[in-house]
């Protein structure tokens, strides 16, 4: 049975639009609370992902990112931005590292760019790029009670630092986990070939986890404050912008593509507006983006929002000029009041 019909069989109220993605099953408030209780499993769409070939790969990939690719070990993995010549963000990626191939993996619909991107600057280099994004199907685990019930499905521990990751098998299926977050509210990327998606779902679900859907999601994404390319990130922002400079730009390497710019910037000590998480004084979710106000003058934008039920108002990520991105700056968005604060808004 496909992904789609076991989601519908469950109950799921799909998201408008093209991606068949899964609002919530019934009670998306108790899908919430089931980050902070026990485990729950939720389908984050058809992922970007491309498998990068070749004896030269590393090499090559090391050379256009802003992080450390060169060096690291099968099983590891980095965040990392692909820029252009004058700084900007082309992509936003997330890199493992396997034995034979580096996976990158991103926000849906980002293949074509980012191959076109890559392609470019191939000379002499052993390298290739191979779209993997129609034949593999991620779903995610997360909550407080994932690692024991991932524990009791391997019948071993899986990885549990961010980004690393392994194969692992249960109930006749072979499957790639990634362990993507590794603090208070935990989440572990699990793939396998597309047809199969169906199946491992409902395995997560025997073995104990918690439906759950993009309404939810999207909440705890937000207050842990994880951007997503094409929403919260685009080819308009410069990296140090966004606020993952420990986790995405070394301060080490030597040069790559952009980095004359990211250097720049960390001379000069500052950028003009930064990533912030943001508290509306509301319940009520304003579409994005939505232009932030200062005493009449622009201040910034929000770019994602949702309602927190843990913190009982809308929640959002956006970016603000450098005079109001200190926690506790009050500005105005059209739904009323809003306050900046610091990331991830909830410990």
């Amino acid at each position: 049975m496909t992904l789609s019909a076991v989601l519908r069989n469950e109950g799921a109220v799909f998201r408008p639009g093209p991606a068949e993605l899964p609002l919530h099953f019934g009670d998306w408030h108790a899908e919430y609370a089931a980050w902070e209780t026990s485990a729950c499993v939720f389908d984050p769409g058809r992922r970007t992902q491309i498998e990068v070939l070749g004896p030269d790969r590393a090499a090559f990939v090391h050379r256009l990112c802003t992080n450390q690719v060169l060096g690291r070990q099968p099983g590891s993995g980095c965040e990392a931005f692909f820029l252009d010549a004058k700084g900007h963000v082309l992509a936003f990626v997330r890199i493992f590292v396997g034995a034979e191939s580096l996976w990158l993996e991103t926000a849906p619909g980002q293949s074509e760019a980012i191959v076109g991107h890559l392609a470019k600057y191939v000379v002499r280099e052993q390298v290739e790029f191979c779209d993997r994004s129609h034949l593999w199907h991620p779903l995610r685990v997360a909550g407080r009670g994932a690692q024991d019930l991932l524990e009791r499905l391997l019948g071993g521990k899986p990885p549990d630092r961010p980004l690393e990751h392994a194969r692992g098998r249960f109930e006749g299926l072979e499957v790639a986990i990634a362990c993507l977050r590794s603090a208070s509210r935990p989440c572990w990327q699990l793939a396998v070939p597309q047809e199969l998606a169906g199946q491992l779902w409902s395995s997560l679900r025997r073995a104990g986890a918690m439906p759950c859907g993009w309404l939810a999601a999207e909440a705890v994404r937000i207050e842990y404050g994880e951007p997503e390319y094409g929403v919260d990130i685009t080819a308009e922002n410069l990296p140090q912008e966004v606020g993952r400079n420990a986790s995405a730009i070394s301060a080490t390497k030597g040069c790559y593509l952009g980095q004359e710019v990211v250097a720049r910037i960390d001379s000069r000590g500052h950028v003009n507006r930064r990533l912030v998480g943001l508290v509306l004084s509301t319940d009520q979710v304003p579409d994005v983006p939505a232009e932030l106000v200062a005493d009449g003058q622009f201040a910034g934008r929000i770019t994602s929002a949702a309602f927190s039920p843990g913190l009982g108002a809308t929640v959002g990520l956006g970016y603000v000029r450098r005079q109001y991105w200190e926690p506790g700056c009050r500005l105005e968005c059209p739904l009323g009041p809003v306050e900046v604060a610091a990331l991830p808004l909830r410990p």
